[in-house]
């Protein structure tokens, strides 16, 4: 997969990052990827560069959740994140 989310080949998958403010994780679902933190979706995105900078932003978060995300310390890169490959059923 690129840094930004998208390949022609797609791998069955997500992408996580535990944070000391909470687990983020980019899922990818039905051509989106979805940035979820602690299990909620917060935003839907095209790319994984675009949601990684709103993170940094502390875009979605400090809004609705009254968090400051752009302290979370997130990498700015998916190579900087862990790839969990999930089995087919």
């Amino acid at each position: 997969m690129t840094e930004d989310g998208n390949s022609a080949k797609r791998l069955p998958g997500y992408w996580q990052f535990a944070s000391h403010i909470g687990m983020f994780r980019l899922v990818p679902k039905g051509g989106r990827l979805h940035l979820l933190w602690d299990g909620e979706t917060v935003g839907i995105y095209l790319t994984g560069a675009r949601a990684l900078a709103d993170i940094s932003d502390g875009k979605h978060f400090s809004a609705k959740y009254g968090l400051d995300s752009s302290w979370a310390r997130v990498p700015e890169t998916l190579y900087d994140w862990t790839f969990v490959l999930v089995e087919p059923r």
